[in-house]
């Protein structure tokens, strides 16, 4: 739990489920209502419904008609993507290594992980902000 308070987007995850917990039931009902809205797309491999890299602003305003379950859901495919791209980081690094005997190869691996850590930096940008 003190990890998704270092970071503001895991406390505001946080703070969501706490406030919208007591009234869990009633958005339930709301949004069975409410069914003629279109519902969130998923983002493609990630089950999430906002774009891991999308602007802070965004995101915040995308969390905030969500139920518990979404946000967690939304949550969950976070994290997967940051494990992902960080895995991948750690391959690149690994081949790096293992092309040191070619400067041709290794150039390449090293312009594609410089790419694969700014993405990955992209993501983590709405949790540093």
């Amino acid at each position: 739990m003190s990890i998704v308070l270092r970071h503001p987007l895991g406390a505001l995850l946080l703070g969501c489920l706490l406030t919208t917990a007591p009234f869990h039931g009633h958005a339930q009902e709301a949004s069975a209502a409410a069914s003629a809205e279109p519902a969130a797309t998923s983002v493609p491999g990630l089950g999430t419904t906002i774009p891991v890299d999308a602007p802070t602003d965004v995101v915040v305003l995308r969390l905030l008609p969500m139920t518990v379950s979404e946000l967690a859901s939304e949550a969950d495919g976070w994290i997967r993507e940051i494990q992902n791209r960080t895995s991948r980081i750690v391959e690149l690094k690994i081949a790096i290594a293992d092309a040191a005997k070619d400067p041709t190869r290794m150039k390449a691996l090293q312009s594609e992980l410089a790419a694969l850590i700014e993405s990955r930096r992209a993501v983590f940008k709405n949790f540093d902000q």
